[in-house]
């Protein structure tokens, strides 16, 4: 790889250094198509928003063997994910996180900044990921009402175990209002955001199921916030529980005996 193919972000000194360090690093585990530096760290001089004091350093290498590899190094002090994929397993993963409504590849690609790219591979796939997220998520019925059923499940599992076992029903309690939060931009044909801008999202998408949530989440008790959860079901599933339907029929695998 030639050291004047490679076109590095406007980055902090030290993230730059741990870029560079990557970008060694992605040279000596394989032979790279194209590198594109991702995530919060990378676009922050584009988009203004400045990265966390957790944020990581997320780098997706292209290359030409028929393997996938992730590894996660600290590098200078700086957090480093590299993720090592063939191009069309890059392409697979558009394909199935889409159908999930969870597009995380091609969120990194889409707003990523290029590295290194001598055969356009990178910028190929960036225009795939670009036109994608475009597209907007468009879930089926069944697929809408099977995710509802689970929020609205977890909500129950969580209210049965409010006395018997607080703990769990904590634990439940927090599953379930993840669930709702994935259900209200999955039925508005939206993809689901990354974790840390999930809730501002939210006040965005539905200002007052966000509200609702955020002041609900601030009660220090659990049955308060079961409360909340029930009133944010209310308004994002329409239902507190279990709910009658029917599943659309599936091709069963067979064993063959």
């Amino acid at each position: 790889m030639s050291a004047r193919a490679i076109r590095l972000p406007r980055i902090a000194p030290r993230y730059e250094k741990a870029l560079r360090g990557a970008v060694d690093l992605a040279c000596t585990l394989t032979e790279p198509d194209a590198i594109v530096a991702c995530g919060s760290i990378a676009t922050a001089s584009r988009t203004g928003a400045l990265p966390d004091a957790g944020s990581d350093l997320d780098v997706y290498v292209l290359h030409g063997e028929p393997w996938r590899q992730r590894v996660q190094r600290r590098i200078d002090g700086v957090p480093c994910e590299l993720f090592i994929n063939p191009f069309e397993q890059a392409r697979r993963d558009f394909a199935e996180e889409g159908f999930a409504g969870r597009p995380v590849t091609a969120q990194m690609l889409a707003d990523g900044t290029v590295v290194y790219d001598p055969l356009g591979r990178a910028a190929a796939l960036a225009a795939e990921a670009r036109a994608q997220l475009a597209a907007g998520f468009r879930p089926g019925e069944a697929e809408l009402t099977r995710r509802r059923y689970a929020a609205a499940c977890l909500l129950d599992d969580a209210r049965d175990l409010l006395t018997r076992d607080p703990t769990m029903s904590e634990l439940l309690l927090g599953q379930a209002l993840a669930a709702m939060v994935d259900y209200a931009f999955a039925a508005r044909g939206q993809w689901l955001p990354p974790a840390k801008q999930r809730a501002a999202l939210l006040v965005k998408l539905d200002p007052a199921g966000g509200t609702l949530l955020a002041a609900g989440l601030r009660d220090n008790d659990l049955a308060g916030r079961l409360r909340m959860a029930e009133r944010l079901a209310d308004r994002l599933l329409g239902v507190r529980g279990f709910f009658d339907w029917i599943g659309p029929r599936e091709p069963a695998i067979s064993s063959g005996l």
